[in-house]
């Protein structure tokens, strides 16, 4: 923790508050008097269980003061970053709860949160893994698909989960596009990787950089991670908005945002082929009287543009633009 905050960093830590994987009915709860098996979940007198968690009663006493022990150890130990893992199993339907004015899952879950926000307080950030989307306002952050690596696939995929999940840059403070990890991928693959994190609205590094980290992701890292252009969208916080909305079981190819100096487009391929992709100004909701000049993000490279515009992308790979609305020439 000293040399975390040495480096101007804030540790984090992982918790399932509402799952048991340790599997020993007769193992007493952490911080508790109760076993495991008393707060168990049951339906139809089966204890509930998916990806091999069973689910606890948000509404029980046990599971509770398991909540309470184990978040006073991360506040002692001076964490100040949760990733609360699993929380599905919180929102489960049982037989019964343990508060009698609990009927259903979600009141269940719920309850477990309100719980799990008061005991966590305002100094520990909550980071929501998939986790049921309403309610929404006991967690900082929700991560917006399941686990993403570095290939254009996982790309596509976590831009599948933005084309139809921008919305929930709204919802919460921050939509998670999970750690971004380039050791082991392509150039392209890198950009389009890391692009995707920044439009969706949160960046984190996955990989590894301790001493025996690997080179290769440490080098990259050094050559993808420090484009102070890049870097500026990743602060913008913001979920881009998808071009198209009916792209059935595919990502939408181009996402925007707009300030009130520039407008951003992100144009994607997720092809192992090159792509020609023609914009319409009006179609991406880029109104402008004539040509703009925009610099294209990751090589820097400028220049004026009218509509339609022609973008030559190379293999699974990414073009950012930004459009200056003023009509001016960027420096």
């Amino acid at each position: 923790m000293v040399h975390c905050k040495a480096n101007h960093q804030k540790a984090g830590i992982y918790f399932t508050p509402f799952t048991n994987f340790q599997g020993r009915e007769d193992a007493v709860v952490e911080g508790s008097h109760y076993r495991y098996k008393d707060i168990y979940l049951y339906a139809n007198g089966e204890k509930q269980r998916i990806a091999g968690g069973v689910a606890l009663d948000p509404t029980h006493p046990g599971t509770r003061e398991r909540i309470k022990y184990i978040i006073r150890r991360f506040k002692k130990f001076g964490f100040q970053y949760v990733k609360a893992d699993f929380m599905v199993q919180g929102a489960l339907e049982g037989d019964h709860f343990h508060d009698p004015h609990v009927t259903t899952g979600l009141q269940a879950y719920n309850a477990g949160m309100k719980f799990l926000e008061d005991t966590m307080g305002a100094k520990l950030y909550l980071n929501l893994a998939i986790s049921p989307l309403f309610p929404s306002q006991y967690a900082d952050s929700r991560r917006i698909a399941c686990d993403a690596w570095g290939d254009i696939g996982k790309v596509e995929y976590t831009l599948n989960a933005l084309t139809y999940g921008w919305w929930l840059g709204s919802v919460y403070d921050y939509n998670d596009p999970d750690h971004v990890v380039l050791g082991g991928y392509s150039d392209g693959e890198n950009r389009a990787r890391v692009t995707s994190a920044v439009i969706t609205g949160l960046f984190t590094s996955g990989d590894d950089f301790s001493k025996a980290g690997d080179p290769e992701g440490k080098e990259k890292a050094r050559r993808y991670l420090t484009n102070a252009d890049i870097d500026a969208l990743g602060r913008i916080h913001k979920s881009f908005r998808p071009v198209e909305g009916n792209t059935a079981n595919r990502a939408s190819d181009m996402f925007v945002y707009e300030d009130p100096k520039c407008f951003y487009l992100a144009v994607f391929n997720y092809s192992q082929t090159e792509a020609n992709v023609t914009v319409s100004f009006d179609r991406i909701g880029l109104r402008t009287g004539g040509p703009l000049y925009a610099r294209e993000l990751w090589s820097g490279q400028t220049g004026k543009f009218s509509s339609p515009m022609a973008v030559h992308l190379p293999p699974a790979d990414v073009l950012v633009y930004q459009f200056f609305k003023d009509g001016q020439k960027p420096r």
